[in-house]
């Protein structure tokens, strides 16, 4: 039996139940509205699965013995529930609503493997975690159309998930009080906010706002009427890369900075009915390097970021919400932690393996400030992810939380450099970091690769699952690893001029011909086997064409990073018939990748999308 996630405790018996014609789905009075929405899951999960309906009633008590009955106890936490399978009925123990739901959805993976006779049984489950969430990023490019974002929430439902948070920093809301800013895109409607919270909180999930305010303003501070707000408004050269950015960080000592904050949060805020907000700040690379530099030296760089982030907190309580925040920059001054307002919640991110969850985790648990860990999929700047990092980084945040007291788990899902990544690329990361965010220790083992085949996309060759993981190991062959992404996906994207676009720079000095052929035939070996998948889900021939055009993706950066090597040697042979072979798959890419973004998303965003890969079909043809 493959339940993900495992339940807590689970005893099989050797004897089986059977449906009955004459079932009933029997529900109480107390919180029917409710209980009526449950119900009809199940009801919905029946007849899809079996072609049968089973009506559904109202009793007070329990006074049928068959059919799948419903029993409130109040004794059991809020999201606890005990499903028992006996030889004539189904019972659903819970305390309240969401615990019902997670026993419904347990029911629905034992149905979908075994039919109308399931195996009797006894499950007691509830979950390790008080919030387990994802972020998704909707500001890098890419926002969802509202079918998909549905998608997303009935698959976490289904993994028993309960907070979404959609990041926003740019232009991705339809703000009323700014509508020149958004009015060529296609962005987040106040009307959509509300009815994404509606399908959330009939699936036992909070949809949080999420709204940077601090750094990650570059949209905002490059346009010529919010540019004086910047700390640095001709912009800054990045210490990391040495290159110049964009402006990107608020001006934290001018007013006029917090009063632009509170326009947005007018009109962003009203529209979600939780009392929480995430207002970013992370990444305030600029601070202390333009207008507040005199300050920064007189005070402190973390002091004058306290300062402001303890403005913004004002800010919220006014909306009668209360703050989270991403910890990055509080965690380099250790000794202002302890200065926090002991009800905001802080968020401790990192991507990589080796992140130091367990050092920060304790720094919270000792401040006794409420804080989250927050890992990733892997999913960005990998074009297919990078499976091996991913699971590392998932597992080490579940483990180091849990031991150090963190009231969450939000499992973060980036876009970047075009958002090149499909959305099935990010599954395996949600189904994983779901798992470990209910019982660690229970399923740091599950198999990822069953539950996508069995749940996800119904493969009856069971390929799929194994061959997206797989996909995402490609990195494991690069010369070396790169931090937060893949070379090969780096050697696509550029931010050099374009007369030095095919030198031998960062993206490609540290990788070998033949590391790069090795990924070509790992990648082709790959193809063969997702010719081979079987997917009878409702989208299946859509996910097909994603993962063909993500293959030429990883292809074509292959074939560019031998490009590049060869003309930093100087030994290109038979260039035209390459470059012609170049212009024809990157046009192919494009296409594709038109085609496949419109049927998921919005149209906004789609030419930042494009921008590279158009940049270096041009390239192409100027060596031409």
């Amino acid at each position: 039996m493959l339940l993900v996630p495992v339940p807590k405790e689970l005893r099989i018996f050797n004897e089986k139940f059977y449906y009955l014609n004459e079932s009933h789905i029997i529900i109480n009075n107390s919180n029917k509205e409710e209980m009526f929405f449950i119900a009809k899951q199940i009801q919905g999960i029946i007849n899809e699965e079996l072609k049968k309906h089973i009506p559904i009633l109202i009793e007070k008590r329990k006074t049928r013995s068959t059919g799948i009955i419903f029993i409130q106890k109040e004794s059991l936490n809020c999201e606890e529930y005990i499903l028992i399978i006996n030889p004539n009925s189904i019972e659903i123990i819970y305390s309240k609503p969401a615990g019902a739901f997670y026993g419904v959805m347990t029911l629905k993976q034992i149905i979908s493997q075994y039919g109308g006779v399931l195996p009797c049984l006894i499950i007691q489950d509830s979950p390790d975690y008080q919030v387990r969430g994802i972020m998704l990023d909707i500001s890098r490019n890419k926002i969802p159309a509202m079918k998909e974002l549905f998608r997303l929430i009935d698959f976490m439902a289904e993994l028993k998930l309960n907070q979404l948070q959609l990041y926003v920093e740019g232009f991705s809301f339809a703000y009323p009080s700014f509508s020149e800013v958004w009015k060529d895109r296609t962005p987040i409607t106040r009307q959509e906010i509300m009815e994404i919270d509606e399908y959330c909180k009939a699936r036992h999930i909070e949809l949080v706002s999420n709204h940077n305010s601090f750094g990650h303003m570059t949209d905002w501070l490059k346009r010529k009427e919010f540019n004086h707000l910047a700390e640095c408004p001709d912009g800054y050269t990045n210490s990391i890369d040495n290159v110049h950015r964009d402006p990107g960080t608020l001006n934290p000592i001018d007013d006029n900075s917090l009063k632009l904050i509170g326009r947005m949060y007018d009109d962003f805020l009203p529209y979600f009915t939780s009392s929480w907000i995430n207002v970013g700040c992370d990444e305030t690379y600029e601070l202390g390097r333009g207008f507040s530099k005199e300050a920064c030296e007189e005070k402190g760089r973390g002091k004058v970021y306290l300062e402001f982030l303890l403005k913004l907190n004002e800010l919220v309580h006014k909306h009668g919400k209360r703050m989270m925040f991403w910890g990055d920059i509080i965690n380099e001054y250790p000794e202002l932690i302890g200065q926090l307002p002991k009800d905001i919640i802080t968020l401790e991110w990192g991507y990589e393996e080796e992140h130091p969850f367990d050092i920060r985790c304790k720094q919270f648990q000792k401040s006794g400030i409420p804080y989250y860990v927050c890992p990733g999929t892997s999913s960005w700047e990998s074009i297919s992810g990078r499976t091996n990092n991913m699971k590392k980084n998932l597992y080490n945040a579940a483990i180091s939380g849990k031991e150090n007291d963190a009231i969450g788990y939000l499992n973060t899902d980036w876009g970047g450099n075009g958002h090149w990544q499909y959305p099935c690329v990010s599954y395996p990361g949600f189904v994983y970091g779901a798992a470990l965010s209910w019982d660690v220790e229970k399923n740091e083992n599950i198999d990822i690769a069953d539950y996508l085949n069995i749940m996800v996309f119904k493969d009856e060759n069971n390929i799929m699952g194994q061959f997206i993981l797989d996909l995402g190991n490609y990195y494991l062959k690069e010369t070396k690893k790169m931090f937060n992404g893949t070379y090969i996906s780096k050697i696509l994207v550029t931010d050099i001029e374009i007369n030095k676009f095919l030198n031998v720079s960062a993206d490609i000095k540290d990788m070998k011909v033949e590391d790069i052929e090795s990924i070509e035939k790992y990648i082709e070996q790959l193809a063969r086997q997702l010719d081979k998948a079987n997917m009878t889900c409702e989208n299946s021939n859509l996910v097909y064409s994603e993962f063909k055009n993500t293959i030429r993706f990883i292809r074509h950066g292959c074939k560019l990073g031998k490009l590049k090597l060869a003309m930093d040697q100087k030994k290109i042979e038979n260039k035209e018939k390459l470059l012609n072979e170049m212009i024809d798959e990157i046009g192919v890419i494009i296409v594709e990748h038109q085609v496949l973004w419109i049927r998921r998303n919005r149209i906004g965003g789609l030419n930042d999308s494009l921008d590279q890969l158009l940049k270096l079909k041009d390239y192409y043809y100027s060596l031409l």
